[in-house]
């Protein structure tokens, strides 16, 4: 058998060669790529495309030669630092560290993402520090060193959560597993696996999912606990095939890898026949996409199920083709287990001659594998001692560079000291005499200022005793217009009366004598009619105006009192509107009168009967003949501005007439102002009547307003009393 073993390492060795040969291929093709780059990086003109150039050149040699990637890298690094590109510098460092733990030297790999952790801290790259703790925990985990690796991987996670980076988190978690199961931490290991799994199918990550479900099932596997791995295998399985589907590819490798680990499981509880499909549909997988170091695994698990089955030639054949690939590939630890499951079956069938040699050719390779073991054992401890040496000798350079710097930051200090020093001195000369000059001129300026404050006082002061007197002169002067105006009307008033009842005394006895008359003489005194009648009109319009000169002056002058007591406004506008109908018709105008009940106010009933005339009075004298005027008298309880929530009575007198513009509503209730709008039928107008309103309204506690959509569109004016509020009687329920 030995001769056989070592026959077989030649055929391995063969093998080898002829990968080697093919790899060159690849080899001389990337070659030709790196090429193109280092051309590229001549003709660059920019360092930040010189950066780029050869860090692409470092990712190329990183595949094929790890000295010249990490020789390119480290050039790229320095430009980067002179650029002072912090986050370039950082994705340098670890690309650096990357190339020195693929080579094994995790030492420098070490020390390499720690350079670059600090400089994200200095650079505030909270995500690439996540990266690179999670890379930190790769190679202390390849050393062994797993406390160290837990710990790294336990830093990513808190920075991924303080991050949200929620499948970040996940692929920590799964991680932290794997080192709790190499360490045989087998409940805290389940433990982060089922949370990982978790949130995997929260973030329908079929790939974490399937992977962690695999990794529960070995430990259960591990742990003798057959059903609940075969569960789990079948799981890992149904998403695997899931994976594939949606890849389009039909039988990707992973399934073969889970195929197996399920017939393991289905063999460990005597189903031999589900072992044997699943070894069987793994070793097609594995042989279609040429794995061989799977082959070498569904061949072993296919000879271990022949052999459950007592098919002892057929399990021979199986592990003796599982031996001879392993031996091809120079994978010591599947040819051990492989040898030891041979071994199995030769001790089975008696044949201890066999079985003895398996076992023999196993313990070899045990020995072999132990002493790799301690020899990684070894190199870790050696790797550790250097990074610690390395580490230390860094903190004594910084430390020296320190004392270098101090000695020479003191020396500067003590030179920029006496500069400072002088300097200081002479700012303080120039200060203060700059300060000498500031003080004197603001103290000239501030007197200066003073005598213009005290002369516009004094200027401020005459003009205000100015203004205080012609505000007197104003105020008295107003008070006698007013006093001479009422004088003035009152004294015209009487012979106005005269003229007017004599007039119209005239006109009725002319008309008595007129039917006596000849007809040349009723011809005369239908002429002296139409002169009286205009005696009597003009007299009318001046008694008009003498009679709101009157009131204005009287309202003006505060002296008006209002006579208040409980009346119907609803009946008082019926009234007022029947008193127009005549003077409406002579115009062919309507009245229209809507009223409602519970109208009640208490009011001074000829002032605001006087108010109604006055509205109803413009709406005729504006509005064109044939038009409609409508007036309203209704109670509302909703809420107005002057009287919240209080009760109310609304009168409206809305026309057809020629509307009001912007101007006009600015001008509409003040004295003596004349509006777009002008009467239809001649009739006078002065300037009054709405002023008066305004004031007999707000008398009464209420407010008067107009509204018009514009010229030509008629206008609305509002009259909102306070109501009186209604008395229920102890009948009204019968009644209604």
């Amino acid at each position: 058998m030995r001769t056989a073993l070592k026959n077989s390492w030649c055929i391995g060795t063969m093998i080898l060669i002829v990968c080697i040969c093919c790899r060159t291929q690849d080899v001389l093709a990337q070659t030709r790529r790196v090429d193109s780059l280092i051309a590229a990086l001549e003709l660059a003109k920019s360092d930040s495309l010189r950066v780029a150039c050869l860090c692409a050149i470092a990712e190329e040699y990183k595949k094929f030669s790890p000295d010249s990637a990490l020789f390119y890298a480290k050039q790229a690094e320095g430009l980067a630092q002179r650029m002072g590109d912090i986050y370039f510098t950082i994705q340098l460092l670890n690309l650096q560290g990357h190339i020195t733990r693929d080579k094994g030297a995790y030492a420098d790999a070490i020390l390499t993402y720690k350079r670059a952790l600090s400089l994200c801290d200095s650079a505030k790259q909270v995500k690439e520090k996540a990266k690179l703790f999670n890379n930190l925990a790769i190679v202390y985990s390849r050393q062994g060193n797993y406390p160290q690796a837990l710990d790294a991987h336990f830093q990513s996670l808190k920075i991924k959560e303080e991050l949200g980076d929620s499948l970040g988190m996940t692929n920590s978690l799964a991680n932290i597993g794997l080192i709790y199961k190499k360490q045989a931490q087998y409940s805290d290991a389940l433990k982060m696996y089922a949370i990982a799994l978790q949130k995997f199918k929260a973030l329908n990550d079929d790939v974490g999912t399937a992977a962690v479900l695999n990794n529960i099932g070995a430990i259960y596997r591990i742990q003798g606990n057959y059903d609940s791995a075969r569960v789990y295998y079948e799981a890992s399985l149904e998403v695997e095939r899931r994976i594939g589907k949606k890849s389009g590819i039909e039988n990707p490798p992973d399934i073969a890898t889970a195929l197996v680990n399920l017939a393991d499981v289905y063999a460990s509880q005597n189903k031999l026949n589900l072992a044997r499909k699943a070894a069987e549909e793994a070793f097609r997988l594995f042989q279609r996409v040429n794995d061989q170091s799977g082959l070498i695994t569904a061949t072993r698990m296919l000879g271990i199920i022949a052999s459950k089955e007592q098919k002892s030639k057929k399990a021979i054949s199986y592990l003796e083709r599982s031996i001879e690939i392993a031996i091809s590939l120079g994978e010591p630890e599947e040819l051990r287990e492989s040898y030891l499951a041979l071994a199995e079956v030769y001790e089975r069938t008696g044949d201890f001659a066999n079985a003895f040699a398996a076992y023999k050719n196993y313990h070899a390779l045990y020995d072999t594998l132990l002493n790799l073991e301690k020899a990684k054992t070894v190199n870790a401890l050696k790797t550790q001692f250097e990074t610690e040496k390395k580490e230390k000798e860094i903190v004594l350079l910084k430390q020296e560079k320190e004392l270098q710097a101090l000695a020479l930051s003191r020396e500067e200090l003590l030179r920029n000291s006496f500069i400072g020093i002088s300097v200081l001195a002479l700012a303080l000369a120039l200060t203060a005499f700059r300060a000498f000059r500031i003080k004197q001129r603001s103290e000239q300026m501030l007197q200066e200022k003073n005598q213009v404050l005290d002369n516009a006082l004094r200027t401020a002061e005459e003009q205000r005793k100015i203004a205080q007197e012609q505000r007197q002169i104003a105020e008295e002067a107003n008070r006698i217009k007013t006093e001479l105006l009422a004088i003035a009307a009152h004294d015209l008033k009487n012979p106005l009366q005269s003229i007017s009842g004599f007039a119209e005394l005239s006109r009725e006895n002319l008309q008595s004598l007129k039917a006596e008359l000849s007809s040349a003489l009723q011809a005369r005194v239908t002429l002296v009619e139409s002169f009286l009648m205009r005696i009597y009109s003009s007299s009318q319009r001046m008694g008009e105006l003498i009679k709101n000169l009157l009131e204005t002056a009287v309202l003006e002058a505060n002296k008006i009192t209002l006579n208040k007591d409980y009346a119907d406004l609803s009946s008082l506008v019926n009234l007022v509107v029947s008193d127009f109908e005549v003077q409406a018709q002579r115009k062919q105008q309507r009245l229209e009168v809507q009223t409602g009940p519970d109208c009640k106010a208490q009011i001074d009933t000829s002032r605001i009967r006087e108010v109604i005339e006055n509205l109803i009075t413009n709406a005729i004298k504006y509005s064109p003949e044939g038009k409609t005027i409508r007036i309203r008298c209704k109670r509302q309880d909703s809420t107005n501005a002057m009287h919240a929530a209080q009760p109310s009575i609304l009168i409206a007198v809305q026309d057809e007439g020629q509307g009001l513009t912007e101007d006009d509503k600015g001008k509409l209730f003040k004295k003596f102002q004349r509006l777009s709008a002008r009467p239809t039928g001649g009739e006078s107008s002065t300037g009054l009547g709405l002023w008066i309103c305004k004031q007999i309204v707000e008398l009464h506690g209420g407010r008067i307003w107009a509204e018009s959509a514009g010229k030509n569109m008629g206008t609305t004016v509002f009259v909102e009393l306070p109501a009186a509020p209604v008395v229920q009687s102890k009948y009204s329920a019968t009644l209604q």
